[in-house]
């Protein structure tokens, strides 16, 4: 079972309106890059 913590579904693949209305940005960008220093995904066979 997956359960989303955040407003909408979509995890790190959402993209939102989060400065200008009609400019979407890729909202956990960042995330991508901590995902490869962590050891969680390795150890999840991700």
């Amino acid at each position: 079972m997956v359960i989303e913590k955040y407003h909408s579904i979509g995890g790190m693949t959402i993209t939102e309106e989060i400065t200008l209305p009609g400019y979407l940005s890729d909202v956990h960008a960042f995330g991508y890059k901590l995902a490869n220093l962590s050891p969680v995904p390795i150890e999840l066979n991700l």
